[in-house]
């Protein structure tokens, strides 16, 4: 049997990040990881295991495999737009981390995110912003956006995904390539920044890759 996935301790990345425009950014990625938006498992829950050809998955590149960048495009009390840092939440990151889904996840499998939303020119929008889940030509609305902490400059939410759809299938297929978390302006449009991607399945660095997705009980 092949040995646990584990993570190797690296220093955080301060990874570069591209011209966005006004965006206005402060937080470090790693404050979404650091911050209490995930449960400590118990400390009886072991870690689970996973055949892996490499079973040693470093912070940097764990990070680098679930975060992602972009904007909040619209809600702003100003002229910049709220920075979102978003967090990809799959087995592979709960496993290695120690840490639990939240509960409501347990009342079927879900795709789980949390949205850092960052602001310090103005403040941001009174409510967490509105999310859409693509996937191939399907979009789907959340069944929970939970408000974790809030600010006038820093936020954070969990946003919950059913993993299948009102039909029994996956919302997640075999075969897709990709899923994309969007923040639509009220207008329904998605500028650029505005929509975030992971490749499918994910690579977690140095030969492993995954593409598990769904939390929580099938």
């Amino acid at each position: 049997m092949a040995p646990p996935l584990t993570v190797t301790q690296s220093a955080t990345p301060e990874q570069a990040l591209p011209n966005q425009g006004t965006v206005d950014r402060a937080i470090p990625p790693a404050a979404i990881i650091q911050s209490a938006t995930l449960e400590q498992a118990p400390s009886n829950q072991g870690a689970v295991e996973r055949p892996s050809p490499s079973p040693a998955i470093t912070q940097q590149e764990l990070l680098g495999a679930l975060i992602r960048y972009g904007a909040r495009p619209e809600g702003s009390s100003s002229a910049f737009f709220p920075a979102v840092d978003v967090l990809l939440v799959t087995p592979v990151y709960v496993s290695l981390t120690g840490r639990q889904a939240p509960g409501s996840a347990q009342n079927g499998p879900s795709i789980i995110f949390y949205v850092a939303e960052n602001m310090h020119m103005g403040e941001l929008p009174e409510s967490p912003p509105q999310t859409l889940l693509k996937v191939g030509d399907f979009f789907h609305s959340p069944v929970e956006t939970t408000m974790l902490s809030n600010s006038p400059h820093h936020r954070t939410t969990l946003v919950r995904y059913a993993f299948q759809g009102a039909d029994g299938d996956p919302v997640v297929k075999a075969g897709d390539r990709s899923l994309e978390l969007l923040f639509p302006t009220a207008a329904g449009e998605t500028p650029s920044g505005s929509v975030l991607s992971w490749g499918l399945p994910i690579a977690y660095g140095d030969g492993y890759s995954s593409d598990e997705i769904a939390i929580g009980v099938p």
